[in-house]
Order: C-alpha cells, then structure tokens, then sequence
C-alpha cells in the first residue's frame, strides 16, 4: 500500500472550533468518527481498492456498498444503508477533453467522507468556510454535503459559461469561414455534452424518486433525516438548471451542424456565381474574337489601320460596361455577408494547435 492510499485531509469541528489534521492514517479515523465533534474526511488521489478495504474495517460496510465504491465508471446515484447515505456525484475536469471523476460521498449522522481518485477538486471553498464561518459549522452534516454539491454544481456552470463562448465561436466561424476542421470541434462539442448529461441526469433522477416517490430514509435521527431530504432537493433543483443549459446547449450543436452545411452550400453558390460571371464577360468578348478572326478577304476592318484597337477598347468597354451592371445589381458585393466580431478565447476542451488554454481569473489556471 503506498503512503497516499491511507492518508486523509481531516477536518474536526464543532461551533466554536475547528482542528485541520493532514496525512491521517485510515486506520486511525475509527476513532475520530466516535468522537463528540463532527468529522469530514477527505480521501483525495486515493487507490481505491486499498481505500475500499480499509474503510471496510472501519466503518463495517457491506458487500453492495464495496462494490459501488469499487466500480469508477458507476453512475451518479444516491443509497440508503443502516447508519449511512452513500452519494455519487462527478467532477468535472477541463484536460483537451472534459473529464469526469467520480466521487463517493459516505455520509453518517456527523460524518462525512468523501474518496477521490484524482488530485485536484473544486472544494476549496467548502473547506474555507468550515474555517472561517462559525454558522456554517453549526449546521448539520447535510448541508455540509450540499455545499459540496453545490460546489460541483458551480463547477458545473463554469465550464458550461466557458462551453457556450466556444460554441459562439464557432457558430461565427461557420458563417464566415466555414473549414472541415470545424465539423471535429462540432463533434467533439456533441460528445461533451454528453458526458455532461450522464454525470447530470442520473444524479438528478436518483435524488427526485428517493423524496418525491419514496421519502423513505433509515436515518436513526429526525433532524439529520429532515435535513438531509431538505438538502438533496436543493441539489435537485440546481441539477436542473444545469440540466436545461445542456438542453439548450445540445440543440445548439445540432444546428451548428446543420448550419456548417448551409454555409458550405452559400460558399459553393458564391464560387459558382463568380465562375459564371467571369463566363458571361468573356462570352461576348469571345464573339468579338471570333467575328474578327474568321479572316475573310472582304472584311472592311481587316486592312483599316485602327481596326485592332477598335477590336481590343471595344472588347474592354464590353467587359467594363458588364462588371458595372453586375456591381449595380449587387452580384459582385457582399454587403448581404454581416461581419460579424471575431471571438477568439480559447479553452481546454476546444484547443487550438498553438494556442495555451485561457486563465480563468476567478479560478486560477487548473481550470
């Protein structure tokens, strides 16, 4: 076992104090949770199964509860067992692509620990607030889990905001200069967003069957079950507008691919346009040659010394007077082509070759 699968960030806390303890031993958190004081243990960049079996010792956790913890690709959901609440939530991280992490969230009656695959999360607010906000270390453990999925919900909002600039982008390039490198980003738009939906949507369904069709809950105490129903509905119902951003999202890549093909169609109009202008001015000039040069003995013009300028400012006056007619009627113009801004921040999930993800100024650079 290495020495970062038994180690936790340990907060010990009560209204009037709160003790940080870092590198606790697993081992070691039997006791902590018996204590008088409320305990939320982190278990972050875990080896799960090593995590899953000491914990197991720990807390005497059953068969279904280990082999949810186990499974990393289980999706989000929300169980009841004897003296616990195990919730399945998923982080979103921005690499080139989005990715999701699963966190399992074991939730007692004034404990709560959380087990993480990965460095890195989105909870260091919660953690500031258990050290500086006296009221919120008064409250119940389950609101201590909504303000982590609160957290992950504002995560959630952040990088759909950064999700809807790309896809602005890339609807103003498909209307100006549309390229067979943007039906990839297309693509990969529609494949995050539904990542999105299944990290989303099962949560979501999980919670609404469990406090709108069953309402049942083991908890031994009124108040902890009470709070913890009042809780999860909040998480519901930001779930939801989450949700109908990725609604409205996934409507949008639709139509940039049905829009990526209408601009292609108006780019092949506009090139056969030119083309059959171009045709136009040269079919008279064509005739003017052709009379011209058919070389008969008794053409007036062909011995007239000014007869071969006459040929050439008549053939020009042709083609000037043409590319007039077709600038008046709008056909050689493209005022009918808005030009629209230029929207060129970049995010990690729609790289550009040679350009460095954006730094999120209220966040930092992780994201």
């Amino acid at each position: 076992m290495t020495a970062r699968t038994s180690l936790a960030h340990v907060f010990v806390y009560d209204a009037d104090s709160v003790e940080e303890r870092h590198d606790v031993p697993i081992s070691e958190l039997q006791a902590i949770l018996k204590g008088p004081k409320k305990v939320w243990a982190d278990l972050e960049h875990a080896d799960v199964p090593a995590v899953v079996a000491e914990l197991s010792r720990v807390l005497d956790l059953n068969p279904i509860t280990e082999g949810i913890l186990l499974a990393r690709d289980h999706r989000p959901s929300v169980d009841e067992f004897d003296h616990f609440a195990h919730v399945i939530i998923e982080l979103v991280h921005v690499r080139h692509a989005l990715e999701f992490e699963k966190v399992d969230v074991l939730l007692g009656d004034s404990w709560l620990i959380t087990v993480q695959d990965r460095p890195g999360d989105c909870f260091g607010e919660v953690r500031q607030r258990l050290r500086d906000d006296r009221r919120f270390r008064t409250l119940s453990m389950p609101f201590l889990l909504h303000a982590l999925a609160e957290s992950s919900c504002r995560e959630y909002h952040r990088v759909l905001a950064r999700f809807g600039e790309r896809l602005e982008t890339l609807e103003t390039r498909l209307m100006t200069k549309p390229t067979p490198a943007l039906i990839h980003r297309i693509h990969a738009a529609k494949r995050d967003l539904r990542g999105f939906r299944r990290a989303v949507v099962p949560l979501r369904e999980s919670i609404e069957t469990l406090f709108y069709s069953n309402r049942r809950w083991t908890s031994a105490r009124a108040e902890t079950q009470r709070d913890l129903g009042l809780a999860l509905r909040e998480v519901h119902d930001e779930l939801g507008g989450v949700l109908d951003i990725l609604e409205a999202y996934r409507d949008a890549a639709h139509n940039l691919t049905d829009l990526y093909v209408s601009s292609l169609s108006n780019r092949v109009n506009e090139v056969l346009r030119v083309l059959t202008i171009i045709s136009t001015i040269f079919i008279p000039l064509s005739f003017v040659a052709g009379v011209y040069g058919m070389n008969f003995e008794h053409m007036p013009e062909l011995r007239w010394r000014y007869g071969y300028p006459l040929a050439l400012t008549l053939m020009a006056a042709i083609a000037g007077g043409l590319l007039y007619y077709f600038y008046r009627k709008g056909w050689l113009r493209r005022s009918d082509v808005p030009r629209l801004p230029s929207i060129t921040r970049t995010t990690g999930f729609f790289e550009e070759g040679g350009v460095k993800p954006t730094r999120d100024r209220a966040n930092g650079p992780h994201a």
